[in-house]
């Protein structure tokens, strides 16, 4: 459901669907409304112009595809061709929603066997989540550990997101290391959607951090947040 200002906003672009062709030219274009959206196969209804149209095809582009009940999206029509080309999002509504990344180059230690945040915070990314509620989140770092000895001992670096989702440490990337002066680059890329509790809206992706155990520092550089709704 959309509510509010965007709601409002949303329903005036849907009341101002295209008329139809006039003239010679057999081409017009529509503002519609996803009624139905199978994620697998992209079957689909969409309400334009006054009814329901199934099976629209759709103009391909970007990661992946993924539309919601209720989405406005902009329609093409070419004789008795029909074609979905893309989301309409309404300035604060979803229409800022693009790829973003952030590093701190900086080593720096923790003892802490609770995730926390390092001296320099972060990284962290600002970005909108659109109705998909989908995002691939991809972190990566550098860890080192500061120990003389042959006891093994690591860290482990993750990410909360808060703004409108509230998300704790839930996906993790660790290193475990044998001996004081090594270090290893350790990195994944994952799925975060609904499921996870991703909602719609303004998101802020932040990594945290924490040592195996606090007798062994770990220290942790070269840090990367990548962060692609879609």
């Amino acid at each position: 459901m959309i509510a509010g200002s965007d709601g409002a906003l949303l329903a005036a672009l849907i009341a101002e669907a295209g008329r139809g062709p006039s003239g010679s030219e057999d081409l017009s274009n529509y503002t519609g409304q996803i009624v139905a959206w199978d994620a697998i196969s992209g079957t689909n209804v969409v309400h334009v112009n006054g009814g329901d149209i199934p099976n629209m095809r759709v103009i391909q582009s970007g990661i992946g595809l993924s539309y919601q009940v209720g989405d406005v999206v902009n329609i093409s029509r070419r004789g008795t061709q029909w074609f979905i080309n893309g989301k309409v999002g309404a300035p604060g509504a979803g229409a800022g929603n693009q790829i973003q990344s952030a590093d701190v180059p900086a080593n720096e230690t923790t003892t802490s066997t609770g995730f926390t945040d390092l001296a320099t915070v972060g990284p962290s990314v600002t970005l909108t989540i659109g109705s998909s509620r989908r995002a691939l989140v991809s972190i990566s770092a550098y860890l080192s550990l500061a120990s003389n000895d042959n006891n093994y001992a690591g860290g482990v670096m993750g990410f909360v997101v808060s703004g409108a989702s509230s998300i704790g440490v839930s996906r993790t990337i660790a290193a475990d290391i044998a001996a004081g002066g090594l270090g290893v680059s350790i990195g994944r890329t994952m799925l975060f959607t609904a499921a996870d509790g991703l909602n719609p809206g303004v998101n802020t992706f932040t990594c945290k951090y924490k040592a195996d155990t606090s007798f062994y520092p770990a220290t942790i550089g070269s840090r990367n947040i990548t962060v692609i709704p879609f």
